[in-house]
């Protein structure tokens, strides 16, 4: 796409689903090699992350501090207050929600109508989130430093915890948006 504000991606394992945060709020649809399949406008005030989950998007909204669920069209199906100040990703692991929140420095664990369920903190400016699989994710620290932090969810009785000795992996650049799940493409 040619505008430069993608601030979130998702995938259904077939398409990327990009959201842009610039007039017209978008969601863009592309192939894994980058072609346009579809787009259209969606009614979210400076969308900050896109998830796909059972056939509907999940977006998290910076201006009224809301996550929303739309349909695949964009059609708002529910919407709730995000947890936190400053929700900047979401994703589906588990069969929770996780909403990661720079503003609090925290991951909270949902549900669906977004009842929260438990909040960890990560002690990093999260900017992206990405489940490696049920045990681990990954979030990018979005305070310019170019670090992606490891942890372990360790399971109890009543929920997930989040262990205290992430494994820190230094990349080039600053990184704000990243995107790793079960449900993401293959090559």
């Amino acid at each position: 796409t040619d505008d430069p504000h993608v601030t979130g991606i998702g995938t259904d394992g077939t398409y990327l689903y990009l959201i842009q945060s610039q007039h017209p709020e978008e969601i863009v649809k592309v192939t894994k090699t980058g072609t346009l399949v579809s787009k259209f406008e969606v009614f979210v005030d400076q969308p900050q992350s896109i998830e796909y989950y059972n056939g509907s998007f999940w977006v998290s909204e910076e201006e009224d501090f809301t996550s929303r669920q739309l349909s695949m069209s964009g059609a708002l199906l529910k919407s709730f207050p995000a947890p936190g100040l400053s929700t900047n990703d979401l994703d589906w692991e588990n069969g929770y929600l996780w909403a990661l929140d720079s503003g609090t420095d925290m991951l909270y664990q949902m549900d669906a109508n977004g009842n929260i369920y438990s909040g960890k903190p990560v002690n990093t400016f999260g900017k992206g989130l990405a489940f490696q699989d049920a045990s681990h994710f990954w979030v990018s620290d979005g305070s310019g430093s170019g670090r992606l932090a490891r942890f372990l969810l360790v399971e109890d009785t009543t929920s997930p915890l989040i262990s205290t000795l992430p494994s820190i992996v230094d990349v080039t650049g600053s990184s704000a948006i990243i995107s790793w799940g079960t449900n993401e493409p293959t090559d």
